[in-house]
């Protein structure tokens, strides 16, 4: 996927989506989660990488795709959903700049967490799965297994 496809992606899916990885996450994991912290980190990538754990070691090396990253609920809040960097920064600016989330930020200044984590955009939470359509259960795999495969590619490995 191309940072300028993320665009293309209905904002009431990604909210979906996100609205589902912060409720079964208790509010430590989503792409809304991750905005907060990386505008709470003044955008500057280096810091927030480092704070949800996306680097390791007194040299901050970036983590290897999967070995390195860590699957577990315990994990730093805003580790997941995992989105690859390995080309650049411009995929996951342009996922925590979607329209979904508060859309493009403003010049340097912007308060943190202005939009929230957990969102003011479905304040009762998520639907359980049970209750969603077809459609939206398969555009929620669908973008998963987007995600995870982008994920798989950049790392180099067979899958």
């Amino acid at each position: 996927m191309y940072f300028s496809e993320a665009r293309s992606i209905a904002a009431t899916d990604l909210r979906t989506i996100d609205a589902l990885w912060v409720a079964y996450s208790g509010g430590r994991f989503g792409f809304s989660v991750q905005r907060s912290l990386y505008l709470a980190e003044k955008r500057k990538w280096g810091a927030f990488f480092k704070r949800i754990g996306w680097t390791t070691g007194e040299n901050g090396a970036y983590r290897k795709f999967p070995n390195e990253f860590l699957w577990a609920a315990d994990a730093p809040k805003g580790h997941m959903p995992l989105t690859n960097c390995l080309r650049g920064t411009q995929l996951l600016a342009a996922v925590l700049e979607h329209e979904a989330f508060g859309g493009a930020l403003e010049p340097r200044g912007v308060r943190a967490g202005a939009f929230g984590v957990g969102g003011a955009y479905m304040p009762s939470g998520p639907p359980p799965w049970e209750l969603l359509e077809g459609s939206q259960r398969a555009v929620i795999v669908g973008v998963t297994l987007l995600l995870v495969t982008i994920g798989l590619l950049g790392s180099g490995r067979p899958f």
